[in-house]
């Protein structure tokens, strides 16, 4: 993030250069660098130089106009006098004009006559001396009066005149080296005057120099409308000022001096006074005002997209940030819920599921993405079994679920799957109900076992009486057929009256393994008359906090129902009986190896008055329900038909120490 905005910064600062450059390119015509260079006050040594030297002298070409020129009275006069005169009050030194033609105005400065001469930089002349900064600008042009001259290329055959040492003899020559196929004769002169007059008197076809002087010249002749300038330029070059090459100081000075000039439009002033606005040789302040407010537009348009997009991507990039978070956070929460969820595509692809899937098929998330979900057959039966926008509530391998289906996103058909074990709370609501059923039965079995009971000992009474009055065989199988069945229903009244009584809550603590083995020493007799082997197991601490009466009616009702499993027929009758102490509980498995119960037998065998037996009544298990549930426990029934069947039984210890004990 930190490199990221030193690069924004530096790419704001380039920006800001390029700016400036395009301003002082267009406007000085010098480079930012440059600039920065020339603006700076003279250094102690250039104001030194200045008081040393006393008076600069500049050399000029007195046959120029209107650029030099001597008037009538042989005073130099012209627009770079002007300017020339605007350095001297700028530098606070005395200047003086020293004329003479072009090219013995060159020869002066060679020769340390002159300091300071106004000429066209090239290579050449850049052998010699040092130029300052450009001027102004001036234009090659090719005068003539013969109408079949219309282009530089009709010149072949024909004479140009030209100033002697002028940088147009120079253009000219160069034109014949790389074109030879141009032929034409350079005649040179000391004066522009004088190319002009000797093209008027037919001694030249055509006459070539600054198109500024060679205008200048045509609009002051009185035949004015005979001589015309060709529309192709010879060549544009900037103008500036030469010295000679030791003499770097008062170059420096001319380069700040010519800046501080610019920034005062003095050239523009001294244009308009010698050209008017017809003939600019500076750049106009409107054109390069226009190429710097578009370049300026374009760069700062650029920046402003640069900026504007890298405000996008941050923004961007935070409600990204913030989406992932939020997605992660979602998915954090759906991870946690036990409730189970999948989803899966029209072509039946598993696309997503939360933690609580991968643990209930207990294979990685990743090895269940991407799957077809009829590979897999609990997804695939939660799925198929429950129908679009409906809860319905299924069973699966003894599991009890309820589903919710949805779809997610009708574009791409992805459909959400909710669904959560219930098994739970299907089995206390099943308990619930039996409970209720169960708390009624036990006031209807107490009020009905009283009712039967009171009319049942009078008929037992008068059995009694009538056995001794009898006497005939019919009459005394009869009493006795009657006194059998008053004492089966004797025998039933009397177990509704255990079945609706209220077992003591009194807890002391218990040897479970003690309880169970008196049990089967009291059941010893029917053991072995039906060749039953009973095995006991245990491990661990097998002692409990609870009511013995409780245990004694959980564990003779279990051991009585795996003894009465066996028929006569069975080979092996077995029960095994394995008791594992714990530290916080105590696990008892009771399993026969007997007939076995019906699936269908396995719902109901602790419903009261449930029973396969034929001399059952359907209670015995009830009451072992209800023992367990007070001594918060838990039981449950594993049977398979004609193989056996196995309760187990698992009790909490409670609170035991020594002192109990």
């Amino acid at each position: 993030m930190r490199n990221k905005r030193l690069i924004q910064i530096t790419i704001a600062i380039i920006g800001i250069i390029i700016c400036f450059s395009i301003y002082t390119k267009e406007k000085y015509d010098i480079s930012l660098f440059d600039y920065i260079r020339f603006i700076m006050p003279y250094s102690q040594v250039e104001k030194q130089y200045l008081s040393d030297k006393k008076t600069l002298h500049y050399g000029c070409d007195s046959n120029a106009p209107p650029l030099s020129f001597s008037d009538g009275d042989k005073n130099i006069e012209g627009l770079i006098i002007d300017y020339m005169g605007a350095i001297s009050i700028e530098c606070g030194i005395p200047l003086q004009s020293v004329t003479a033609p072009w090219n013995n105005t060159i020869e002066n400065l060679r020769k340390s006559n002159v300091d300071i001469v106004d000429m066209f930089p090239t290579k050449k002349r850049g052998e010699e001396f040092s130029f300052t900064q450009p001027i102004y600008t001036l234009n090659g042009a090719i005068a003539t009066i013969d109408p079949q001259i219309k282009d530089i290329k009709d010149l072949n055959g024909k004479i140009i005149a030209v100033i002697e040492g002028d940088f147009a003899q120079e253009k000219l020559r160069d034109i014949l080296k790389d074109k030879p196929n141009r032929k034409y004769k350079i005649k040179t002169y000391d004066s522009m005057n004088d190319g002009i007059m000797a093209l008027k008197n037919a001694e030249v076809d055509a006459v070539a120099g600054d198109e500024a002087v060679i205008a200048y010249i045509i609009n002051k002749s009185t035949d004015e409308e005979h001589c015309r300038i060709l529309p192709s330029k010879l060549y544009s070059k900037n103008v500036t000022l030469a010295v000679r090459k030791d003499d770097e100081v008062l170059l420096g000075i001319l380069n700040k001096t010519i800046l501080k000039l610019k920034e005062k439009d003095v050239l523009t002033k001294a244009q308009e006074k010698w050209f008017g606005v017809a003939s600019p040789i500076i750049k106009q302040p409107e054109k390069y005002n226009i190429g710097f407010a578009i370049a300026v537009i374009a760069i700062m348009l650029v920046l402003f997209i640069f900026l504007w997009n890298d405000a996008m991507k941050k923004i961007i990039a935070e409600k990204t940030k913030a989406v992932e978070t939020g997605r992660q956070n979602l998915q954090t929460i759906i991870d946690t819920l036990d409730t189970y969820l999948f989803t899966y595509n029209q072509f039946g692809i598993i696309k997503e599921c939360n933690n609580a899937v991968e643990k209930l098929l207990g294979v990685k998330k990743s090895d269940i993405l991407n799957t077809k979900i009829d590979d897999n057959e609990l997804l695939h039966f939660v799925s198929s079994s429950c129908i679009l926008k409906e809860k319905s509530q299924i069973e699966f391998c003894g599991r009890h679920y309820s589903v919710t289906k949805r779809t997610l996103q009708k574009s791409n058909e992805e459909t959400l799957v909710v669904f959560e074990d219930v098994t739970n709370e299907v089995l206390y609501n099943k308990r619930l109900r039996q409970e209720s059923k169960m708390e009624a039965v036990n006031h209807l079995s107490a009020g009905l076992a009283h009712e039967i009971r009171n009319p049942l000992g009078i008929i037992r009474n008068y059995l009694f009486i009538l056995r001794d009055l009898v006497s005939d065989e019919i009459g005394i199988q009869a009493v006795r057929a009657a006194n059998i069945s008053v004492n089966r229903i004797n025998s039933l009244v009397t177990n509704l009256l255990n079945f609706s009584k209220i077992v003591s809550d009194e807890r002391c603590y218990v040897d479970v393994l003690k309880v169970i083995e008196s049990i089967v020493s009291l059941e010893e007799k029917n053991i072995n008359q039906k060749g039953i082997l009973i095995e006991i197991s245990s491990f661990g601490d097998t002692g409990i906090w609870a009511g013995e009466e409780s245990l004694k009616i959980i564990f003779v009702n279990l051991i009585d129902n795996a003894i009465e499993s066996f028929s006569e027929e069975y080979d092996d009758k077995r029960i095994l009986i394995s008791i594992v102490g714990e530290q916080h509980k105590i696990t008892i498995k009771i399993k026969d190896t007997g007939k076995g119960l019906e699936k269908d037998h396995i719902e109901n065998i602790f419903n009261p008055f449930y029973t396969t037996k034929d001399q059952g009544t359907g209670l015995g298990l009830y009451m072992v329900q209800s023992e367990i549930k007070k001594l918060n426990g838990t039981v449950d029934v594993f049977s398979k038909e004609n193989e056996g069947t196995e309760f187990s039984v698992e009790l909490l210890k409670g609170e035991l120490n020594n002192e109990n004990k």
